[in-house]
């Protein structure tokens, strides 16, 4: 193979996705065998799949090869071996909804960009998609003002930031709700017997405040009926 005569053809084949098309990739090349030289191409199909598809074999020409790249099988610490900008978009994906630990991913991914060697062009393609992911994840963050990742990284740590603060903040409140639930479950049960299901419906839709009053109901109440009129 030649590769000074290397060349990528356009492969826009896909409807368009943020500002840009999703590609297949093709490529062709001089190849020289036994004194014949030609044009060769190889034809990439990229499909990009929302879940797990255990009949993509069967949807494909028998006579066809592919490469399966399951992003969900990798771990953390895989995906920290592989210091690339794809490395890092999986560590965002795989964050779930996690603010904590999407602010982790998204750190790590910027750290890569800015080390990378075509930083510019892989800043601005991920940017657009951390947006549209971001989006996705319902993130109270102004997604307007973000057009770098890297110029624009410290506002949006911030922004990231105030996310895992609120994230730690419901967490402690919920965590106090279970317990309260939990109290006036004991109390109920120990009164009258195993709580039915529609008493654990009206738990489990309680606020503090009423959770608090059944505490002191219990007491005096002489049957669930009576005391749920709350």
């Amino acid at each position: 193979m030649d590769f000074s005569t290397l060349k990528n053809h356009s492969g826009h084949y896909i409807t368009p996705l943020f500002e840009e098309k999703i590609e297949d990739v093709v490529w062709s090349v001089e190849l020289t065998w036994q004194g014949t030289s030609q044009r060769v191409f190889l034809y990439i199909l990229l499909e990009f799949q929302s879940a797990v598809d255990r009949t993509m074999p069967i949807r494909l020409q028998p006579h066809l090869r592919y490469y399966l790249v399951d992003e969900g099988r990798y771990t953390d610490a895989d995906l920290g071996l592989r210091q690339t900008p794809l490395s890092g978009v999986f560590s965002v994906e795989n964050a779930g909804e996690s603010w904590e630990s999407l602010q982790r991913a998204v750190d790590r991914v910027v750290a890569i960009i800015q080390t990378g060697p075509d930083k510019e062009r892989i800043d601005r393609i991920i940017t657009r998609w951390l947006k549209r992911h971001l989006h996705r994840l319902g993130a109270e963050v102004n997604l307007n003002r973000l057009e770098s990742l890297v110029e624009d990284k410290d506002m949006l740590a911030e922004n990231l930031g105030n996310l895992v603060k609120k994230e730690r903040l419901e967490g402690r409140q919920e965590g106090r709700l279970e317990e309260a639930r939990d109290m006036v479950r004991t109390q109920l049960t120990f009164k009258f017997g195993e709580v039915p299901e529609w008493v654990e419906a009206r738990l489990a839709q309680a606020d503090h405040e009423q959770l608090k009053g059944w505490m002191r109901d219990v007491l005096f109440a002489n049957s669930l009926e009576e005391m749920m009129k709350r």
